[in-house]
């Protein structure tokens, strides 16, 4: 779904060389860094207000950003995944972290960079994470500081990338 679908809403901005598919749906006033990928079924609104997605971000299969902080930017940095199912709705998320499957982050929490939200754990309070943090259960909470910060290059975003076009078309709104 483009943007022409929605009455009033603002074009998205892709980077030439990221990579959208037909079946992301990509509404509101989105700009997209270079070297994203988005993979099928993403959905990426921005309701509320506008959301800047920096360099080289990966967003796997049915991953949903939304923006619902009426007026506000939402911003996402570089080298970022978001794994397969995840939710995220901070206002502010930094660079190289890893939402993993079905990682759940609310409107109230900022993530700094270098962290890690565990499987299907929810962050709903508000609060900030800490840089190379780990939260790897979500009843109670359980983190810890990661020893090293998460190599962002083992994540195979060219990898991601070519396997993605093989099997979906591009939207050509984002090319």
């Amino acid at each position: 779904m483009s943007n022409e679908d929605i009455p009033g809403s603002k074009k998205s901005t892709p980077a030439k060389d990221c990579f959208v598919p037909i079946n992301a749906i990509i509404q509101g006033d989105v700009k997209i860094g270079p070297g994203t990928v988005v993979a099928s079924r993403v959905e990426i609104r921005a309701e509320e207000g506008p959301i800047v997605i920096g360099e080289d971000n990966i967003f796997e299969v049915s991953a949903s950003i939304i923006n619902r902080h009426k007026g506000l930017t939402m911003t996402i940095g570089n080298n970022n995944v978001f794994g397969i199912q995840s939710h995220c709705e901070a206002l502010k998320v930094g660079d190289n972290n890893l939402l993993e499957v079905k990682a759940h982050v609310g409107p109230n929490v900022e993530i700094t960079d270098h962290c890690i939200v565990g499987v299907g754990v929810s962050l709903k309070t508000s609060e900030v994470i800490s840089p190379k943090t780990a939260v790897v259960f979500s009843t109670p909470p359980l983190r810890h500081v990661a020893i090293e910060p998460m190599n962002s290059e083992l994540m195979g975003p060219d990898y991601l990338r070519e396997t993605i076009e093989k099997y979906y078309p591009r939207n050509e709104q984002f090319k």
